[in-house]
């Protein structure tokens, strides 16, 4: 049983999530990323996002300022980053790497909302494809780790290393890309 961690939102299914981060793989390289291999996601957020989205605002901000991560609103295209999560990513961290494609999920995924926060708990009760940090977890996987090319690898630790995420990432991954 799914345990909701975030808002009920419209249902997407794994294909329709597969399609938007492609869609923005594709854009993200037309502006100088990479198509394939390990995304640049600093890159993505401070150059050619702003780019792709005119109207995208992305702001690092002291620790304090939030009680999150990262706090993303899709309504208004802007996105903020406590200064230790950026930090931790500009260092190639995988997890915080993790974090920030979840939040530009969000962005994509969720136009129309307010803002979207991890938080402790929320009393819905939905399915797993109608929850926003289930639709953001996984575009960010998509985004990160993307299906083709993970389908080929058969080491966790490749998936890890080659994509820059961290191992629990990879193994998330690889055992929902192998079903």
């Amino acid at each position: 049983m799914y345990k909701p961690r975030g808002k009920k939102v419209p249902p997407l299914s794994k294909n329709n999530i597969r399609k938007f981060a492609a869609k923005l793989r594709v854009a993200d390289a037309e502006k100088g990323g990479q198509a394939t291999g390990r995304l640049d996601v600093l890159g993505l957020l401070e150059l050619r996002l702003p780019e792709i989205v005119e109207d995208f605002h992305f702001e690092i901000v002291e620790d304090s300022f939030l009680d999150v991560l990262a706090l993303t609103r899709p309504d208004q295209w802007h996105m903020q980053v406590r200064q230790s999560v950026y930090d931790s990513a500009m260092a190639d961290d995988g997890r915080h790497r993790f974090t920030l494609a979840h939040e530009v999920g969000h962005l994509f995924l969720h136009q129309g909302a307010e803002a979207y926060a991890r938080r402790a708990s929320y009393t819905q009760t939905h399915k797993a494809y109608e929850d926003s940090e289930w639709q953001a977890d996984y575009f960010a996987a998509e985004l990160l780790m993307p299906y083709e090319e993970v389908k080929a690898y058969l080491d966790v630790y490749d998936i890890a290393e080659d994509f820059g995420v961290s191992l629990q990432a990879a193994e998330i991954r690889m055992r929902n890309v192998k079903k």
